[in-house]
């Protein structure tokens, strides 16, 4: 991935986003503008970012779980003690949520008259690093800006915080819908082009697709979060990284680190290296039934391929400044030792274990026809 968005070839794909200001964040060289100098530059910085980064893998229980919790924003502010490592990169074995893009919206396609196939495209990655927009202390000095609103960009703040970018499938998801579906007419050749031409030419690309970016300064709250925006994927990777924070009897999750082997270039014969990947799994007193866990399967599709409905009925939510240390707990927060923050408590339902759920009553009203009324009269 680091060596992919390296290539001069690379920089000329995402530099149309930042030409039709698409991307989120684009910096901007004075005197040097250009949307190649601004794709140059997030490629740049992404290459970097996945050069330190400490590898991650979120087993399907974690990322439903995560996914659960993140629905709702957390409480505290953005702090830097929630990040496991500086910088990273976690890859989540079922996608954290998608986003609807239509064929109007598809980057070189024309779409065809009374057809409007939809893309689902599914979240299943993040990177991450401390950054800010002063990090670049040599030349070219550059300005970041960043869309506030609706096609209105302001300049980011100058504080430090986490700069997150999201990744999809290779095929950006293509590979979910039957291989015939008509996308469109491509601009460049003038041909209709299918999902399973989409799916066929994505072979070229990097493993993962880099869709979309946050910045979440620190010390700030969380913003608000639209259905399907990378805001709600980073409140659930935000949750994700509380809960491998999380220990002592409290502790949701186990971590495994394993050597992976690494794949070596065509033709060398150098010793094989190997990298450290951090395997995130929920403890087994935590992990849903088996069956909960088959049912949500059967349910999943391509628009919500991250189910909990039978996993966590009432999923588990936060507690804001739960003490960590009850047994040196002290009353005065000056001088205290214990530690107060956020804490992920269990889901339940409540009343006895052994009796049956009770629902409330729903009664519907249905006004009378005007026949039944003028007998009544």
């Amino acid at each position: 991935m680091r060596n992919y968005f390296l290539q001069k070839e690379v920089h000329g794909l995402i530099s149309y986003k930042t030409a039709g200001w698409k991307e989120r964040h684009i910096p901007i060289v004075p005197g040097r503008t250009g949307a190649l100098v601004s794709a140059r530059l997030l490629c740049e910085e992404e290459a970097g970012r996945l050069d330190d980064a400490r590898l991650y893998f979120a087993d399907e229980d974690m990322t439903v779980l995560a996914a659960a919790v993140g629905a709702k924003r957390p409480q505290e502010l953005v702090s830097v003690d929630r990040l496991p490592s500086p910088a990273g990169f976690m890859v989540f074995a079922t996608p954290l949520g998608t986003h609807r893009v239509t064929a109007q919206e598809m980057q070189g396609i024309v779409p065809l008259p009374d057809e409007s196939p939809v893309l689902h495209v599914p979240t299943v990655a993040v990177s991450w690093s401390i950054w800010s927009p002063t990090n670049r202390d040599s030349d070219p000095i550059v300005n970041w800006v960043y869309r506030s609103g609706r096609e209105r960009y302001e300049n980011l703040p100058e504080k430090r915080g986490i700069w997150l970018t999201f990744y999809s499938t290779r095929s950006l998801g293509f590979e979910y819908l039957a291989p015939e579906t008509r996308l469109g007419t491509e601009i460049h050749t003038g041909q209709i082009t299918t999902a399973g031409e989409q799916v066929r030419l994505s072979k070229k690309h990097a493993p993962l697709n880099r869709i979309d970016t946050v910045y979440l300064p620190f010390d700030e709250p969380f913003p608000e979060a639209p259905p399907d925006s990378p805001y709600l994927w980073t409140q659930a990777v935000y949750t994700a990284w509380q809960l491998v924070q999380q220990e002592g009897r409290n502790g949701w999750t186990e971590t495994e680190t394993v050597s992976v082997p690494l794949k070596r270039p065509s033709g060398k014969r150098r010793a094989p290296q190997h990298e450290k990947v951090c395997l995130i799994r929920l403890r087994p007193n935590r992990r849903p039934s088996p069956e909960a866990t088959a049912r949500d399967r059967a349910e999943a599709d391509a628009e919500n391929p991250t189910r909990y409905t039978h996993r966590y009925p009432v999923p588990p939510y936060r507690r804001p400044n739960a003490c960590w240390n009850t047994a040196i707990h002290g009353p005065d927060p000056e001088t205290r030792r214990c530690r107060h923050a956020e804490q992920i408590v269990a889901g339940s339902i409540r009343g006895p274990k052994h009796l049956p759920l009770r629902v409330p009553s729903v009664f519907t009203l249905t006004p009378p026809s005007e026949s039944t009324a003028a007998a009544q009269l």
